[in-house]
């Protein structure tokens, strides 16, 4: 995993390998993951319901267990090694270089 942080940074700040993808209803989700996930509770449940005029939200969760982590000692530019690099609002899958 790449970890890249937003403005007024904007660059490539660490790589981190994922241990599971653990696939769960949000309320399940929320139940295992709330004391690590470092997002309120009605944040959390914003993003998971619904687009308004919808009756219900998301029926699952994607949630990414990290394993081992580290900060790069020089955040990367990513302009620099990815062309049309956008941030993206979640995640982005990258080619194996």
């Amino acid at each position: 995993m790449v970890i890249y942080a937003t403005s007024p940074v904007k660059r490539i700040v660490g790589l981190a390998k994922v241990k599971a993808v653990v696939v769960l209803g949000p309320e399940g989700a929320w139940r295992r993951y709330r004391n690590c996930g470092a997002i309120e509770r009605r944040d959390f449940k914003d993003y998971y319901k619904g687009p308004r005029g919808k009756a219900q939200g998301a029926r699952s969760a994607v949630c990414l267990e990290i394993g081992e982590a580290r900060r790069l000692d020089r955040p990367v530019d990513p302009h620099q090694i990815i062309e049309g690099f956008r941030a993206s609002q979640s995640f982005r899958y990258l080619a194996h270089r």
